[in-house]
């Protein structure tokens, strides 16, 4: 799936009141134009003079996984019944699999409760330029007992790789007032599905100034006054 942004259909649609669903779409239809697999938006850009064009595209299930491998610090969502639970983690990619460290604690408890977690990682040069992953996955968890020591070293060593890879999980250790308990837990996410986007400015083509006076896309206002300038130079 791509998606775009054009310039067409005119000017600025401006709305006042409280909008509904087909309010917001009736006032944006104008700057968005669809074809198959492709949406245009449009939005200004200041402080250039015109509008600027940016394509969203749907990135392959590889470059999504290639992206997660760069990825050291992701946002982790966990749910218990209604309420959801977002936190950063740091993390390492291989195989599949999520691997992170933490302490026993909220996000460690509403795992072990319900495993299905989403994984955000995104890296975000400008809001016109940015690539974003979603990750579908399950927690499993790596307790310290003789069958998964071998899990755990493995995730010991990619987590390693980097500095302060111990952090956020070890960084607060007083709740409330009460010391936090350092039982560390090594556990992975198995990456069930991901989705990705890659946003990207194109280029744009610049507005011929050189326009005939009559040129039905200028303002009234531009006309009239593109007609006093040249009465003047008579």
């Amino acid at each position: 799936m791509h998606f775009k942004s054009n310039g067409r259909g005119g000017g600025d649609q401006h709305v006042s009141g409280p909008l509904d669903g087909s309010d917001l779409a009736e006032a944006i239809r104008p700057l968005i134009e669809k074809e198959r697999g492709v949406v245009r938006y449009s939005r200004p850009s200041w402080p250039r003079h015109g509008r600027l064009v940016v394509l969203i595209q749907e990135l392959t299930r590889q470059a999504s996984l290639d992206l997660l491998a760069r990825t050291r610090l992701c946002r982790l969502a966990c749910a218990n019944g209604t309420q959801p639970y977002v936190v950063p983690v740091y993390c390492a990619y291989d195989n599949e699999h999520l691997y992170s460290f933490s302490t026993v604690g909220q996000k460690i408890e509403w795992m072990r409760a319900n495993p299905l977690v989403c994984v955000e990682a995104a890296e975000v040069v400008s809001p016109e330029q940015w690539v974003s992953v979603i990750v579908f996955g399950r927690y499993e968890e790596l307790p310290d007992t003789p069958e998964w020591q071998s899990a755990r070293r493995s995730a010991h060593t990619l987590l390693s790789r980097h500095a302060v890879w111990w952090e956020p999980a070890y960084a607060k250790t007083i709740l409330h007032g009460t010391p936090r308990e350092l039982a560390p837990v090594f556990y992975r996410i198995h990456v069930l599905r991901i989705t990705g986007h890659r946003a990207t400015p194109e280029p744009v083509t610049p507005p011929d100034r050189r326009r005939s006076t009559t040129d039905p896309k200028d303002g009234w206002l531009q006309h009239r006054l593109r007609q006093v300038r040249d009465r003047f130079k008579e």
